[in-house]
């Protein structure tokens, strides 16, 4: 193992992180949802209330998150800090996890490969729980293998107090937990030695009680929600378990497939025609996945690894089958290094049969993730544009621009946002918060007079209409309700300004990203 090459790909890694993260993007509504409740809650409700805005988060990151904004003036640094902090602590214990599983070959690419990746470089700079669930999942990586190779008392208990916190800040981590449980004992039940396996149960049993204190006092009344399942369930998020029909069948290849480009970033979504129907081949799906397939042949001789990298994943969609955990882009976050460890194995494997390939393999998995890196520095063809936002920006072009005997007026469905950032920065405005008329509206020419009345309460000559374009529902409640709201093919927010313009002269207008902003005068 080059060890100057690991060190610039670990430096490159921090590198790409702390740029993203200084550029202070705005928080996109995900993270406005979450940050609400971390800003507006005393430690008291954090530790005893429902998160609002349906959100859900493990304890120990809230924790922590809360800690950040009570230390620092809060903002979008101090909300991110947490995920950046564990991002980086995460690319350091990669290095002996592949190192451990990858035998030593190819360590460099596999960590470049996670250094590069635009969706996980993303999470690292988000206030939201994503990059802490990857680091508790590589965590209990390490602990499986330091209990292999440790198997003393001390060794014993140390893992069994690390993964008993792990517990408490990562939802995900108990699959990787149970699957090293598997592993260890099986292996031990294999080889009939009780005394090991004995030996094994005292972590996995520190690390169960963990689990069902932290479900019994917290996890349990924050965990599940109707409206959430209802969500989830609708967009298909959670694995057909076991498939009816041909239509539940694909759903399992075609999340694999996806996954490959959320959150590894591997798929070539540069190729020309990547849009037809041809589109899996084109960005070369079937090679990655051949060798992902090619890294668990690779294990088969290794039957203890094995069970512990399969038994993560079979766990993670029974439970996606059960509807306990929805399975899409940032929910397959955590698995990213198994699912690394097993594409970089398999490029291993067939460079052993065929050495020729040892040059040309590694280069063909960074071709895509380099070219989806330089991508993400681009605002056409950002690979995690749909999670950019002007929230902020919005805002500081009205705190500009706005005139004497102006009024602000915030559309429903940006409200979470407005009450946040107004929270985070002293603008000196004061917007009037809308009401969400649909709840009362018979029609749209209905919901329209109300909402023109309510605009209008107070008399003034200009107006502010902030609005968010992305998210046309609110959180809580039925996917497009009511239905006359989204009649037709325009967005119903498009179709609301477009009324209001045929009343009011728009003289001033500010778009960018999910945020748009409209002056409308008298």
């Amino acid at each position: 193992m080059n060890r100057q090459l690991l060190l610039f790909v670990i430096s490159l890694g921090i590198l790409l992180r702390l740029i993203v993260y200084l550029q202070q993007h705005s928080l996109w509504t995900d993270e406005v949802y979450l940050s609400n409740s971390i800003v507006h809650y005393n430690w008291s409700d954090i530790f005893s209330k429902p998160l609002l805005y349906y959100q859900k988060a493990p304890l120990g990151f809230l924790a922590l998150q809360k800690l950040m904004v009570s230390i620092f003036p809060a903002n979008e640094l101090s909300l991110r800090f947490v995920s950046l902090s564990v991002s980086i602590l995460t690319i350091f214990l990669l290095v002996p996890v592949f190192t451990y599983f990858l035998n030593g070959r190819l360590v460099a690419l596999a960590l470049a490969l996670f250094a590069l990746s635009p969706p996980l470089i993303h999470h690292a700079c988000e206030a939201k729980q994503y990059a802490t669930e990857l680091f508790a999942a590589t965590a209990a990586l390490w602990l499986y293998i330091w209990l292999k190779n440790n198997p003393s008392v001390k060794s014993q208990l140390g893992a069994a107090i690390a993964g008993s916190l792990l517990v408490w800040c990562s939802y995900s981590v108990i699959f990787i937990l149970a699957a090293v449980s598997a592993g260890l004992l099986l292996q031990q039940l294999r080889v009939k030695n009780l005394r090991r396996m004995f030996f094994y149960g005292v972590p996995v049993i520190f690390w169960l009680c963990s689990f069902l204190l932290n479900f019994y006092f917290f996890t349990r009344h924050h965990a599940k929600s109707e409206w959430t399942v209802y969500w989830f369930d609708y967009y298909n998020h959670f694995a057909p378990l076991p498939p009816q029909n041909i239509d539940e069948l694909t759903w399992y290849p075609l999340r694999f497939y996806r996954l490959l480009n959320y959150p590894l970033g591997l798929l070539w979504n540069f190729m020309y025609g990547g849009g037809s129907a041809w589109a899996p081949v084109l960005k070369m799906a079937p090679v990655l996945l051949g060798f992902m397939v090619l890294g668990v042949a690779a294990f088969w001789k290794r039957k203890t690894d094995l069970i512990v990298l399969m038994a993560a994943v079979a766990l993670t969609l029974l439970a996606s089958g059960l509807k306990l955990y929805p399975l899409t882009e940032r929910f397959w976050v955590f698995l990213s290094t198994i699912f690394l460890i097993l594409i970089v194995r398999g490029c291993a494997f067939s460079i052993e049969k065929m050495p020729g390939l040892r040059i040309a393999v590694p280069c063909f998995l960074l071709v895509g993730a380099t070219v989806n890196l330089l991508l993400l520095f681009t605002p056409v063809q950002d690979p995690v544009k749909e999670k950019r936002s002007a929230q902020r920006q919005v805002l500081e072009y009205i705190e500009r621009e706005q005139r004497s005997g102006d009024q602000v007026y915030i559309y429903w469905n940006d409200l979470p946002g407005y009450r946040l950032y107004r929270k985070l920065y002293p603008f000196t405005f004061s917007a009037r918060e809308g009401k969400d008329y649909r709840k009362t509206s018979v029609g749209f020419n209905d919901y329209m007079q109300q909402l023109e009345a309510d605009m209008n309460a107070k008399p003034t000559q200009r107006v502010w209409m902030v609005v968010n374009v992305q998210f046309q529902s609110d959180i809580g409640e039925p996917v497009d309700w009511p239905e006359w709201y989204f009649k037709g093919q325009e967005k119903p927010t498009d179709r609301v300004i477009k009324e209001l313009s045929k009343k009011m002269k728009v003289v001033q207008k500010y778009k960018m990203f999910d945020m748009e902003a409209y002056c409308f005068s008298h």
